[in-house]
């Protein structure tokens, strides 16, 4: 935080208020929790670092793998998809 305040005090500003604000939000579009799961499963295969571990990897381990993370998101599937925390500061700060 004090990182923060001298970077904003450096540019010109005061009076900095930095407030904790943390929420869940949710991912998976569906209508029903498989299609969440299935959903997201395929951003996970898409991008990040699943997906770059498993790139270069067998179409077997692929399909291993895609049968347990399909497994693990269902079982954390909820009515309005798979809640991931987020955390964030809201800063306010006066010229």
């Amino acid at each position: 935080m004090n990182r923060l305040r001298d970077v904003l005090a450096a540019a010109g500003f005061g009076a900095a208020e930095l407030q904790p604000f943390s929420t869940p939000f949710y991912l998976g579009r569906g209508a029903i929790r498989e299609a969440m799961a299935e959903d997201v499963m395929e951003q996970v295969f898409r991008v990040g670092p699943v997906a770059r571990l498993l790139e270069a990897q067998s179409e077997g381990i692929n399909a291993r793998a895609r049968v347990a993370i399909r497994a693990a998101l269902l079982n954390i599937a909820g009515d309005e998809g798979l809640e991931v925390g987020g955390a964030t500061w809201i800063v306010t700060a006066r010229a």
